[in-house]
């Protein structure tokens, strides 16, 4: 009787053969932009933890959260599903900013910060993301001028997004905004 590594051998040899021997075309050429992950697909989810602020405007947040994860859908990358997040909701609640006269930034970040005025800070949401078993929390809120907003931790896409009108400007090396 052969052994169970012969029998694997064979079956393994035999679909090399196999595969060679399927006729393709010459003249015909795959491409792909990037990468795919073969990985399980989740929904992702984000939930309100708490909310401090007028209720109209806590009430745009919410809703840029709920459309954030409405626009990313399905993914199975933890990391490109939290840079489209920050993005998404910042970018959702500029377009529905309440007072544009007084909100000149969205923010959502999730690591330490201060803010140089806390009285022009409205809608802050704790939010939680999750993708299966990984999630991680997040601040997002209004920024309105005069203001600072002092990040304590890493930046990026990842952690922070800032959507800004021209009276603020981004500082690059310490990745905190300045609204006038």
């Amino acid at each position: 009787m052969p052994s169970f590594t012969t029998i694997v051998t064979l079956l393994a040899g035999s679909a090399i053969v196999n595969a060679a021997a399927v006729p393709t075309e010459q003249h015909l050429t795959t491409t792909t932009l990037h990468t795919r992950e073969l990985a399980k697909r989740e929904p992702v989810t984000a939930a309100i933890l708490t909310a401090a602020g007028t209720a109209a405007v806590t009430a745009i947040v919410n809703e840029a959260v709920k459309a954030a994860v409405g626009f990313i859908g399905d993914i199975s990358n933890f990391d490109a599903g939290r840079e489209a997040f920050t993005v998404q909701t910042t970018e959702a609640m500029m377009a529905n900013n309440p007072d544009p006269e007084r909100f000149q930034a969205a923010a959502c970040y999730n690591q330490g910060f201060s803010v140089a005025d806390p009285a022009n800070i409205d809608g802050q949401s704790s939010v939680e993301f999750s993708l299966g078993i990984l999630n991680t929390d997040y601040e997002c809120m209004y920024i309105a001028a005069p203001n600072q907003f002092f990040t304590e931790g890493d930046g990026g896409l990842i952690n922070l997004s800032f959507t800004h009108t021209d009276r603020c400007t981004f500082d690059q090396e310490t990745a905190d905004l300045t609204c006038v």
